[in-house]
């Protein structure tokens, strides 16, 4: 099975896996997941190679699964999700992922942000982002 790399937090057997984790997804799973959230990682091909015996005996060659530390531990200034979320709001679509109306009017759409990053936010967190990408970090 080829090993994928990640380009967004992968959320996997109930483990959130930060950008640049590699992950064993057979072929069907990662071009669900599509080239915008995962491509082949480095040295390897897009061919299965076949498997000899049964599945209970094989053994794995994918690495330790990565843990993302918590929210509340700091890297750089902001939290690695705030990060992620800032470099989330790049990729939106300025017509409809921003609000139009209301209190939270010119800021991004949490949803548009939760389908790019992979995990559920909020928005202090997205406020967070928005500050942070005031401040040009």
């Amino acid at each position: 099975m080829p090993i994928y790399r990640g380009l967004v937090t992968i959320k996997r057997a109930g483990r959130y896996h930060p950008p640049g984790s590699l992950h064993d997804f057979d072929e069907d799973t990662a071009k669900a997941l599509g080239p915008s959230r995962v491509v082949l990682a480095e040295d390897q091909t897009a061919t299965v190679v076949a498997v000899t015996g049964s599945a209970g005996d094989a053994t794995s060659d994918a690495p330790p699964a990565v843990v993302v530390p918590p929210a509340s531990e700091q890297s750089g200034g902001a939290s690695v999700r705030v990060s992620e979320i800032s470099a989330a709001i790049d990729l939106l679509d300025e017509k409809k992922d921003y609000f139009k109306s209301g209190p939270r009017v010119g800021k991004p759409k949490q949803k548009a942000i939760e389908e790019i990053v992979g995990f559920d936010i909020n928005d202090a967190e997205i406020d967070a982002a928005l500050a942070l990408r005031e401040t040009g970090l």
